[in-house]
């Protein structure tokens, strides 16, 4: 499973967790990782990236854009930012439901 979240929700649950969460329980945060959505494409196409990492997805383009796959869809509108975090290895491959030539891939690690 692999945990969503859409722009200001991120900075929300951020100081909620931060809030709740006694200093020894706070774990080390991951990187983010960015894909652009511009000109019907994914940029980059593919990601390495590790366990705990998050995947943001940033439409750039003038259309509405996702990246969906069976565990997650992550729709945005022009101009809008959402994403993911990584919990399990593994690849993942993922698809725009508007534009099914919009093909991208993240290869988890641990």
């Amino acid at each position: 499973m692999r945990v969503l979240w859409c722009g200001a929700m991120l900075a929300a649950m951020a100081g909620l967790a931060a809030a709740a969460a006694p200093p020894a329980a706070k774990a080390k945060p991951g990187r983010l990782l960015v894909v652009q959505m511009s000109n019907l494409a994914y940029v980059p196409e593919t990601l390495t990236a590790h366990v705990g990492d998050r995947v943001a997805w940033v439409n750039k383009d003038i259309f509405l854009h996702s990246a969906t796959t069976p565990d997650f869809n992550v729709v945005l509108k022009p101009g809008a930012s959402g994403g993911v975090r990584l919990l399990k290895p593994g690849a993942i491959n993922y698809v725009c439901t508007f534009h099914p030539g919009m093909k991208g891939q993240i290869v988890v690690t641990k």
